[in-house]
């Protein structure tokens, strides 16, 4: 009159100071016998698509709404991503997914090869989507990228990927969309952090006796930079005309100026003449 005991089986609950739970025995053959291990029907998530683009020093300053085209996966509207026209369940597993065989602790389950393991009716198979509830097509999305964003960073824009596998129009099981950018080597300027840098060239005589120049940043607007007398290059910065610090704040880098003095080319009697000159100067 007692039924089998899997704990007794293992000699007890207790065996070699460890204990062996009820679960114990399921988990070990659970996948040959019976047990709550089943054949999961449930939507397969859609794979993540990765797109690069490129992107102007302006346009990463100021924010942009950037178009992308690419190939992907979309859900069917035929049979709203289901992979079949009707709800009906498969008569062979009852709707299961699986069929079994054997009896009480040795039962065992075996993959319904008439529905694929889903548990529909497959007689009502979408043929746009072949069943499998998306259908391939070309995908255009307009996406925001914030002002300042980091450009060593990839931007992720949840459920834009690859729609999922008979997900039923959950947009949870459509993969994810990554957007990595490269940006465009600009003619003036380069970023280097949140900073800008540029290079400024001035004459061998404003080197000498100083000199006042103007300016564009990033932003359009004009600076005015008092360079004093150097001898050598040299490099200045306008504190706050650089680059935004990150995508919400208002608070930005430096614009750095390296000043350049220009050597000019001389010919063979002007090299003469500022000899003599520098000669009378050094003299005094």
């Amino acid at each position: 009159g007692h039924g089998f005991d899997a704990s007794s089986f293992f000699g007890g609950a207790h065996g070699n100071g460890q204990h062996f739970s009820s679960d114990f025995f399921s988990d070990i053959f659970g996948g040959f016998f019976g047990g709550n291990q089943g054949f999961d029907s449930a939507p397969i998530k859609g794979r993540n698509i990765q797109v690069t683009d490129t992107i102007t020093l302006e346009e990463l300053f100021e924010g942009k709404l950037l178009n992308i085209q690419f190939d992907s996966y979309i859900h069917c509207k035929d049979c709203k991503a289901q992979g079949i026209t009707s709800n009906s369940s498969c008569s062979h597993c009852k709707g299961r997914g699986y069929t079994t065989s054997g009896f009480n602790l040795f039962e065992f389950k075996t993959p319904c090869e008439y529905c694929k393991q889903t548990g529909r009716n497959m007689k009502n198979v979408c043929k746009p989507c072949n069943g499998e509830g998306r259908v391939r097509s070309r995908i255009n999305h307009k996406l925001k990228i914030p002002r300042g964003y980091d450009i060593n960073k990839s931007l992720v824009y949840d459920g834009l990927g690859e729609a999922g596998v008979r997900s039923n129009g959950n947009r949870d099981a459509d993969g994810d969309l990554i957007l990595k950018l490269h940006l465009q080597k600009h003619n003036i300027f380069t970023k280097e952090g949140n900073d800008i840098s540029m290079e400024y060239s001035i004459s061998l005589n404003d080197a000498i006796c100083g000199c006042t120049i103007e300016l564009q940043s990033i932003d359009q607007k004009q600076y005015t930079l008092q360079v004093p007398s150097i001898n050598m290059n040299k490099s200045m910065r306008i504190t706050g005309a650089g680059f935004w610090i990150n995508s919400t704040s208002s608070q930005r880098g430096d614009l750095i100026v390296n000043i350049k003095i220009k050597i000019p080319i001389l010919t063979s009697t002007q090299k003469q003449e500022w000899s003599l000159f520098w000669d009378k100067i050094k003299n005094n």
